[in-house]
């Protein structure tokens, strides 16, 4: 049956973006999409979809790792088992499907030690053993967050260090203000300082950026890592009694990064930090560190508001059996699809899980399911990153 396939492929319609970017309790649609060079016998149509989270790293030469599923269910499309095979004719065939999303996922995540990974996969058997073809699309979940009105409000941080060269010594003070604490991703944090030089010391740049720190758990054990998400360079040499102004210096945050805390997600933990420093030609730092929040707040999406209208939509996933529902009972009406299942899990490398990935990006870019908050009139002000006069 290989060689009659010329296309087959998972299609999932969104209303949004080719993302394919969803939240927990929306309704996941789409179709199987397969193209038949000749005539073809089919047997079974299965589609399942599968979200989960796995840790793993090493220390001391030991191997720490844990996983949890998310979601596992999947569905004949078409069973013709116990009957004749079905004859498609050579040409394109479609075959829709549509899933209840849970609500308690958390989002879509790839990090250092461990990811939050969610994919569809599909399979169709032929009427001889062996005939069959798998194929996969993985998709993501983004998980609303919203913003309380204290993370809306402009942060002030000052801070001031005593600098010693030799005999002689003095202070160097950071003023920096960030226009608000919490944001969604596509944003921009907007930043207004001043640095003052009273010490012999020479600063040769000035760094903002946005920290993310993950927390990794598996065995009782933990590990973090702290990684750069976005960043904004001024290098400029400032002497004694020389200083810095920026104003309305943007530092963007990336349009697809998970949100904090990762709820639902025992095994992984997110936080972000801005960070503002100072480097100083004799190799040592100034800096100060201020959590930040990053909220969701997705729009346009089609998720059932009461509990009426979501007991409802979750009748769609009656003909969806979960694989422990389906182990539990041991019925052999299931015998078929378990031997459908055992046979894609042979062939996971054929599958592509993907995830919410960590690049810098342009400003830009933005989120289409992500409100933007800034003030139009503040977007308009110039970025100022100049000498200052003390």
């Amino acid at each position: 049956m290989d060689m009659s396939v010329k296309h087959f492929t998972i299609n999932l319609e969104h209303d949004i973006d080719e993302h394919y970017q969803y939240q927990p309790g929306e309704i996941l649609r789409g179709s199987i999409q397969l193209s038949l060079s000749s005539p073809t016998l089919l047997r079974t149509i299965m589609i399942s979809v599968l979200g989960e989270g796995r840790v793993c790293w090493e220390d001391n030469q030991q191997q720490n790792q844990a996983s949890e599923i998310y979601m596992d269910a999947s569905k004949l499309i078409m069973d013709m088992k116990n009957t004749e095979p079905l004859s498609l004719n050579a040409g394109p065939h479609n075959f829709p499907f549509d899933y209840q999303l849970p609500y308690n996922l958390p989002s879509s995540f790839i990090g250092k030690y461990g990811n939050v990974t969610y994919v569809l996969k599909a399979i169709i058997s032929g009427d001889r053993v062996g005939e069959t073809n798998i194929t996969s699309e993985p998709f993501l979940i983004v998980r609303p967050l919203p913003l309380s009105a204290a993370l809306l409000k402009p942060k002030n941080i000052t801070h001031q260090k005593k600098a010693w060269k030799g005999c002689t010594f003095g202070k160097i003070l950071m003023d920096v203000t960030i226009k608000k604490s919490g944001l969604v991703p596509g944003e921009d944090i907007l930043i207004d300082a001043d640095i003052t030089n009273r010490s012999p010391k020479v600063i040769y740049a000035i760094q903002a950026s946005l920290l993310m720190n993950s927390t990794y758990h598996a065995q009782k054990k933990s590990i973090s890592f702290l990684q750069v998400v976005n960043k904004r360079r001024d290098e400029y040499e400032m002497g004694y009694c020389e200083g810095r102004k920026w104003r309305n210096v943007r530092l963007a945050v990336p349009p697809y990064i998970p949100e904090s805390n990762l709820d639902y997600c025992d095994l992984i933990e997110v936080e972000y930090s801005f960070q503002f420093k100072l480097e100083m030609a004799d190799n040592t730092e100034m800096r100060i560190d201020t959590p930040i929040t990053i909220g969701m707040k997705p729009q346009g999406l089609e998720v059932p508001e009461n509990a009426q209208e979501r007991e409802k939509a979750q009748m769609r996933n009656t003909r969806w059996m979960r694989n422990t529902d389906r182990n539990a009972l041991g019925s052999d009406d299931f015998n078929h699809e378990d031997e459908i299942l055992s046979e894609l899990n042979h062939k996971t490398n054929s599958w592509h899980v993907g995830g919410a990935e960590i690049t810098q990006v342009e400003r830009k870019m933005v989120n289409p399911l992500f409100e933007q908050n800034d003030d139009p009139e503040q977007n308009k002000d110039e970025e100022i990153m100049e000498v200052s006069r003390l």
